[in-house]
């Protein structure tokens, strides 16, 4: 599992204090980058290869709102990696009450960029993502 602290700036913030939908887009962005970039192939050794990881779905249910002053813990578990396609689940709980506050679901796949078509993951990436996604904290 990989697990984040979540700090809401202003400009994440909607006119009435809230967090903006569209930032747990970023946020859950920030932790595939962070991801891939911890592995033996980063993403820009990944460029080099003309391969690089594919959000194809994201599934979102806001449950409760983060608001101005709110911080909250992203944590991010592996639900399925196939041969090129991977699942991740996303969970933001809210840090004054542990309450969930948004849920996701992202699927994606390897694609070779001249191509357009998906690849294998990369074995060292694969045994990354496996090693830092299931393992529970």
């Amino acid at each position: 599992m990989l697990i984040l602290p979540i700090r809401p700036s202003f400009y994440d913030l909607d006119f009435g204090g809230v967090v903006n939908n569209i930032a747990y887009l970023r946020w859950m962005e920030d932790a595939r980058t962070r991801l891939i970039d911890e592995s033996p192939l980063p993403l820009d050794r990944l460029m080099e290869l003309r391969i690089l990881p594919v959000v194809r779905k994201t599934e979102v249910e806001y449950l409760l709102p983060l608001m101005v002053g709110d911080r909250a813990e992203l944590r991010v578990t592996l639900v399925q990696l196939g041969r090129s396609v991977w699942t991740m689940a996303f969970r933001f709980l809210r840090e004054r009450d542990g309450a969930e506050a948004v849920v996701a679901t992202q699927h994606g796949c390897f694609v070779h960029l001249d191509r357009g078509r998906p690849v294998s993951i990369p074995p060292p990436v694969r045994e990354h993502m496996e090693a830092a996604l299931r393992a529970q904290s």
